[in-house]
């Protein structure tokens, strides 16, 4: 149990996508603090397990984290298989340092696959909300499009922000898809360029961390402007 953690009910249980569920977790007035972009460690009947936070601190008093399945892992198949409205948990304050800084600069590209669009929604949202004058551009891919997390959400925030941008792309091909498709590294070459002044925000499994921290690195992106989370 987390020595400064605190008690959260579970008000909200919504399927995402066929893989992942969204869970809304109500702390009330109780001292709770994190960045957008941090994640949790999450304590039910069943263990404990680290989640994103994909809300931003506009929405007081809860939090919101997106759970992809995971039979293997106790917590997160507690949560996707037996937990219910109104189930109360624990929830450790914010950790990590994967979230904005004005240091990064006015210029942000973030790059995410699959389930690693979780603390990549809370940043953007955020830089909308506090930094409307920071550009942001989203490139998200997935291996099926039913698999778009946040996709709406994303748009809309499009459309009230003009200085964000997003590509969603498959991976690998896939039967009537006729959009972007590929790796992340070419599209963001052919489609955008590398920008000098830019900080490049990425999150995923290790494998696709490794290779774009090491392509960023090669391309001539400094160390000091690249961003991570690394998913073990």
């Amino acid at each position: 149990m987390p020595v400064n953690g605190v008690e959260a009910r579970i008000v909200s249980i919504l399927p995402a996508t066929p893989s992942v569920t969204v869970f809304w977790l109500e702390y009330g007035g109780q001292h709770f603090y994190y960045q957008p972009g941090q994640w949790i460690d999450l304590f039910t009947p069943e263990g404990v397990g680290g989640y994103s936070i994909t809300s931003t601190p506009s929405t007081p008093g809860r939090i919101r984290i997106a759970v992809k399945e995971g039979r293997s892992h106790p917590a997160t198949h507690w949560l996707r298989h037996q937990a219910c409205r109104g189930d109360t948990v624990r929830i450790s304050q914010g950790q990590g340092t994967f979230y904005y800084s004005p240091a990064h600069g006015k210029r942000l590209f973030h790059l995410a696959v699959g389930i690693g669009v979780t603390p990549i929604m809370g940043i953007i949202a955020h830089v909308c909300e506090i930094h409307p004058d920071v550009s942001q551009t989203l490139i998200y891919a997935v291996n099926d499009p039913v698999e778009f997390l946040f996709r709406e959400e994303l748009m809309n925030l499009a459309r009230e922000h003009p200085r964000l941008e997003s590509t969603f792309m498959l991976s690998r091909p896939k039967p009537g898809w006729s959009g972007t498709q590929g790796r992340i590294l070419n599209v963001l070459q052919s489609e955008y360029g590398l920008e000098e002044q830019a900080s490049y925000y990425f999150c995923g499994a290790p494998s696709f961390v490794d290779e774009t921290e090491a392509g960023l690195k090669a391309l001539g992106v400094d160390a000091e402007r690249l961003v991570f989370e690394r998913w073990w």
